[in-house]
């Protein structure tokens, strides 16, 4: 019989949307995110019947939110116990090692974890979905493609037509399979697991308990009153008995031998049989992630499928309910059309591209840091178990102690609200850091949304998070506003008209989503969580805070943006906010399946009220209604929620409202209705105020609490941060010739006159416009819904139609910039290599759009990995990603350069010494890495793939380019860093790099288990060669091998494998320490690159035309040269940061009308700039680093020995004083 194509119409439905392969952990929760989303899928598994392998899952508080947002949160909490505390115990000695609490307070909040059994938590999924959603004993074999849709055969012969192919299927994962992931490795370690039950109770407290060393890690952790979960992980050896390691036997030998409670030992022993359970562990390498295809098309994978890791963080089930709802999100949003335009295959497969990018570095930091710890608490080597036990505690402790510190910053924010989260925001993208102290426990957002109007998106724009809301919201079109009175609809407004700076755009937000896109964007430990100002005090021009938990801090700028009853507000001596005498109530209904609403603001006046529904988006209404209470209505409405919203409906009943309207308010839960007074401060008072005082001042509601008639108070709250920011933040930077504390106090006097007049109109016509509205007066009702309508719906308008201008000081309009940048041609790019990418990122952190060019169909990682100094990291810094490459390679400590000839070191330098700029630093960067965290920095659509130039012509001031496809593309300004053979270089007229004689080979040693190396920086020279070695992290190994080829050398560079052979050959005839030969022997092909070395010659760089008009060049493309200094990239990321600012000030600074003429010499002179700021600098690179590579490979005796006796120490130091180099940062005007 021919196989059945299987759809969802063979049920009455439509055809399959989403296949979901699997229905564990990621594949339910991935279900049910789509479910919540109104999607349906299909999923499917393999088994007869769900499979809850490995008993149960440590649940830790990010898992807990994940299933929160799911909906079942509650439902899991219920029937697992709340564990207190985490106990930590060597099995040598049996005595405690470390012990936390496990409700400790986290940067969102207190902690939480729960030991969950796996059956239950699939179940509980199980029970939310749509009945027949999981079709079991349905295993896939094959996947074809027919156009956009995926075939999937099955085992039984069936087959099922899919537009989404998602694989949750595991280690052994077809959907990995095919879609080229490669096959997950073994760690060298099993885990056996189990489960005891107590039918009359256990009697255990709540407390995690981990015994480790001797050669295994042990964990027992209670489930609920019941059962007990233990874990049991080691290394096997050749004499341990494979039947009976698969048993509890064999552990408890093993336990034998160690100090562990008799009391966790009887738990083993009352474990049955089948419910004990050993596997082999499994990791996907981590670096292997980051160039994987997590998603392909309209297929990706989730869970064990994308991230198999080792059990060491207890983070593997907790990583699959993360995918499950980001996932449901990107999809979701791209299936019901929330991705904006396209086509619906275009959209899912931006989705998933989406979802890629977001779960792409968490799961490689996951998977990197389980296989790490596990290494580090199971081993039973005597160094390793000594520091482990008497120092890692104590390492724990002091890192809490360092947080308690971290809020000493220069800039000290009050509030973590919509205003100070901004402003945190925007010094940080001005290069600044700052501490935000919030009293709360976690981020707050009462009120539920708010409505985010042109002003405000013009400030998100500025602050870089304004693309992130949008994709979330929905753009309301028109606002119709109704008299309550009627019924009739007294006035329409066009929400998207033409205002004085582009068009209108308004969307209902939500203040959640909003804080938490803020907060994404902000370093970690930005926000001091339950830090509550209780007192301020002066010292000099310093402030002293003092905190309720006893915590002093010292601050040399104080911002209060701590809301209406701000602490600094009334430390400046501001009075007190007014009461209106007016209430507010907000609410916010869920629509699972989508509310059907059109995108309006719909607004009732009158009668002695005021109340609005507006969509946030397919599924969330927002919702208020003001009012003046009487006497007898004030008494208990306020009382409890239930009461404020049946209060609310009673009003609206007798009242001409619409039943959509009624029913909105009807359909929000209890939790999700919020009263409150509404409170102003009169416009009089803040023409006299004091804003600022000295280095202190106030933003948000603390500076201008108003009504909400106009719907502006969070709007301002971002004007505010913006213009804080960028106010303050020139002058910390050094933005003026006075002492610091005079140019701050400057800052903030100029900051509060600009905000002086913009709150005193915006709460006055608040006040007005509410009063207007809400009357229930004969007269003014008669003349709001006759006359006044128009007048009062345009000041809506009116209001929002205001530029805070951009944290870098833009004065065009934002809206022309933003049409004119639309097409990437304003800024053309080429080469999206590091220079490339940096320009771009720096460009985009100044608000400036650019489209990058690159010849290839990918991102190319040639060379592996460079030597990233202190110069680089300072640009790196000023682009935003410094902390990221930080934290994922090791920090270089010495720098050992050893003679080839005799094996003798000859120079030793410590790289962390004090320079004329602050510590060295130094890191080896792997190529790859860099590249993806400056791509992931950038708006998606920045880079074109496979647009290679190979012409330029001019027309006017604009550069047309030819590409190799057949298009054109028209820039205005034209920027090559297209490397050593640059298109755009050669059109400038720079000489061709010259041919240095030498070459380099390159390679890369992998060692999965840990290389072991101490983090120094060994170099080689002498022999007629320079070769280096230096680790990259915990697993890699960087080297490198130039030499001058003779005649003889001709064909080794014809293939990788003899290019390492010679390389072995040259290494073994010195005196080379075998740690280096055995890195490049263990060096994959692949992993193996040789080069020429090319040079631009120093002399000819003074004079030659690095810019021309609007064209100029940057990177390679400017400075190729040896890499003797391990200069060539870091000098690129200083070209990047300083093109950047000039070109950035300049393109910022023109006016909106500026002549196209007028705006070229703009263009041209900053570029100008930025080659007289890189001229010298890039001479003296080239020329040092050729003269460097010369004296340090030559095998001539006399230079040997000159080299080795005295020049040794030069050279050295020479690889220090290069890097002792600050570009500046994004907004400092110091280099140009």
């Amino acid at each position: 019989m021919a196989p059945t194509v299987l759809q969802q119409k063979e049920a009455g439905e439509e055809d399959v949307v989403v296949v979901v392969v699997g229905a564990g952990i990621a594949g339910l929760a991935v279900a049910l995110g789509l479910h919540r989303k109104g999607v349906k899928c299909r999923v499917l598994e393999s088994s007869p019947e769900l499979r809850a392998s490995g008993f149960a899952i440590a649940t830790w508080r990010n898992a807990l939110q994940a299933l929160d947002a799911l909906g079942v949160g509650d439902k899991i909490r219920k029937c697992h116990l709340h564990l207190q505390e985490l106990h930590v115990f060597s099995s040598f000695t049996g005595e405690m090692a470390h012990a936390t609490s496990l409700n400790e307070q986290g940067k969102r909040g207190p902690n939480e974890m729960l030991c969950v059994r796996r059956d239950w938590l699939l179940r509980a999924l199980e029970e939310e979905l749509p009945e027949g959603t999981i079709r079991y004993s349905s295993k896939i074999v094959e996947i074809e493609e027919d156009g956009d849709a995926k075939i999937l055969h099955l085992a039984d012969g069936a087959i099922l037509r899919a537009k989404v192919v998602i694989g949750c299927d595991g280690v052994n994962s077809v959907v990995a399979k095919w879609l080229g992931l490669a096959k997950p490795s073994y760690s060298g370690r099993l885990a056996t697991r189990g489960l005891a039950c107590y039918p009359g109770g256990h009697g255990f407290d709540p407390k995690f308990k981990m015994f480790f060393g001797h050669g295994f890690r042990l964990g027992v952790i209670p489930c609920n009153d019941t059962d007990v979960y233990w874990f049991f992980t080691w290394s096997p050896s050749e004499h341990d008995d494979d039947a009976l390691a698969k048993n509890k036997k064999f552990v408890l030998t093993k336990l034998n031998s160690a100090e562990i409670p008799a009391e966790v030992l009887e738990i083993i022993e009352r474990s049955e049989a089948k419910d004990v359970l050993t596997a082999p562990l499994r990791f996907r390498p981590p670096l292997s992630l980051l160039l994987a295809s997590i998603s392909k098309g309209n297929v990706c994978v989730a869970g064990d499928a994308l991230h198999p890791m080792t059990p060491d963080l207890g983070q593997g089930g907790c990583a699959a309910l993360e995918d499950g709802v980001v996932l449901a999100r990107c999809l979701g949003d791209a299936i019901l059309g929330g991705g904006g335009g396209g086509a619906e295959s275009e959209r899912i497969e931006a989705g998933l591209r989406e979802y890629a990018r977001i779960r792409r570095w968490r799961s490689a930091e996951l998977i990197g840091t389980a296989y790490a710890v596990g290494f580090m608490q199971e081993s039973s080597n005597a160094v390793i178990s000594f520091l482990r036990d008497n120092w890692l505690a104590g390492a724990l402790h002091r890192s809490s102690m360092q947080q308690k510190e971290a809020g000493e910053e220069a800039v000290v924010v009050v509030g973590a609200g919509i205003a100070g989260l901004a402003v945190a925001l925007g010094l940080h993208r001005k290069g600044v850091k700052c501490s935000v102290l919030e009293s709360s426990p976690e981020l707050r957002a009462s009120g539920f949304a708010f409505a985010t109007w042109t002003n405000a998106w013009q400030a998100l724009d500025n602050l870089g998070v304004g693309d992130k809301i949008r994709k979330l919201h929905l753009h309301l079109q028109e606002l119709h506003v109704f008299s309550s009175s009627t019924g009739e609809i007294t006035r329409r407004a066009d929400l998207t008209v033409q205002g004085k700076r582009g068009p209108n755009e308004l969307r209902c937000v939500r203040r959640d989503w909003l804080l938490r896109a803020l907060e994404e964007e902000l370093p970690k430990g930005t926000i001091r969580y339950s830090s509550k100002i209780v007192a301020i005090e002066e010292d000099g021009n310093a402030k002293i805070i003092h905190l309720a938990d006893g915590a002093i801090l010292r601050a040399k700028v104080l911002i209060g943006c701590d809301g209406v009853n701000s602490v600094v507000a009334k430390w400046l001596g501001l009075t007190k906010p007014s009461s209106s005498g007016r209430l507010a109530t907000r609410g916010l209904a869920h629509y699972p399946d989508g509310h059907g609403l059109d995108p309006r603001f719909k607004m009732f006046v009158g009668h002695g009220f005021r109340a609005g529904v507006i969509p946030c988006n397919e599924t969330d209404a927002y919702w208020f209604f003001t009012w003046s209470p009487s006497e007898h209505e004030s008494n208990g409405v306020e009382e409890s929620a239930e009461k404020m919203k049946q209060f609310v409906l009673t009003k609206l009943r007798s009242s001409k409202i619409p039943t959509e309207v009624l029913e909105v308010v009807e359909r929000s839960n209890i939790n999700d209705v919020v009263a409150s007074p509404l409170r102003f401060r009169p416009p009089l008072s803040l023409l006299l105020a004091s804003i600022s005082k000295g280095n202190a001042c106030v933003a948000g509601d603390a500076l201008h609490p108003m009504t909400p008639d106009l719907g502006q108070g969070g709007c301002a709250a971002l004007e505010d941060g913006v213009v804080l920011a960028r106010c303050l933040g020139d002058a910390l930077l050094g933005g003026g010739g006075a002492a610091e504390s005079e140019r701050i106090e400057a800052s903030l006097r100029e900051y509060a006159r600009i905000r002086r007049w913009r709150s005193v109109e915006l709460v006055g016509t608040a006040y007005v416009v509410g009063i207007v509205q809400q009357s229930n007066n004969a007269v003014i009702s008669f003349l709001r819904d006759k006359w006044l309508a128009g007048v009062l719906a345009g000041r809506l308008l009116k209001m929002a139609d205001y530029d805070s201008k951009s944290v870098c000081i833009r004065t065009k309009p934002f809206a022309s910039m933003q049409q004119e940048q639309a097409d990437g041609r304003e800024i053309v790019i080429a080469g999206a290599g590091l220079a490339g990418l940096a320009v771009a990122l720096g460009l985009h952190r100044k608000g400036l759009r650019s489209v990058v060019l690159e010849s290839s169909p990918t991102l190319r990682t040639s060379g592996l990995a460079f030597i990233t100094w202190t110069n680089a990291f300072r640009a790196l810094d000023a682009l935003g990603v410094g902390d990221k490459m930080r934290s994922q390679h090791q920090q270089i400590q010495r720098l050992n350069v050893m003679s080839s000839a005799t094996g003798e070191i000859v120079q030793e330098i410590d790289l962390r010494a004090q320079g004329k700029r602050g510590t060295h630093e130094a890191r080896c960067v792997s190529r790859t890495a860099l590249l993806l965290a400056l791509e992931e920095e950038l708006p998606r659509g920045t880079i074109r793939y496979s647009s290679k130039i190979v012409s330029i012509e001019e027309d006017g001031n604009a550069k047309i380019l030819h590409l190799s496809d057949g298009s054109t593309l028209r820039a205005k300004v034209l920027i090559g860093c297209d490397g050593i053979n640059s298109v755009v270089a050669r059109w400038l007229g720079l000489a061709k790099p010259s041919d240095s004689g030498r070459t380099a080979t390159r390679g890369r040693a992998k060692y999965p288990d840990g290389h072991g190396f101490e983090p120094r920086f060994l170099q080689l020279v002498g022999q007629g060669f320079r070769a280096g070695m230096v680790p990259c992290n915990d697993t890699d190994v960087y080297w490198f091998f130039t030499w001058s080829p003779s005649p003889d050398d001709k064909d080794v560079d014809k293939s990788s494998a003899a290019m390492k052979q010679f390389v072995l050959t040259k290494l073994r005839s010195t005196n080379v320490p075998p740690q280096v030969l055995e890195a490049v022997e263990r060096s994959e092909m692949n992993d193996v690159l040789a080069a020429p070395l090319r040079f631009r010659s120093p002399l000819s760089l003074p004079f030659a035309s690095i810019s021309k008009g609007n064209v100029c060049v940057a990177g390679d493309a400017l400075h190729p040269t040896t890499p003797d200094l391990a200069q060539g990239a870091c000098t690129a990321l200083e070209d990047a940061v300083v093109l950047a600012r000039c070109l950035g000030e300049a393109l910022l600074l023109r006016t909106g009308d500026c002549a196209a003429e007028e705006s070229h010499r703009v263009v041209e002179a900053a570029l100008r700039r930025y080659a007289d700021a890189r001229r010298w600098r890039s001479a003296q690179l080239t020329g040092a680093s050729y003269a460097v590579g010369f004296v340090q490979q030559s095998d001539h005796p006399a230079v040997g020995f000159l080299r080795d006796k005295l020049l040794s120490g030069v050279l050295a130091k020479t690889l220090l004083m290069m890097p002792d180099y600050d570009c500046g940062t994004l907004s400092s005007s110091c280099a140009c």
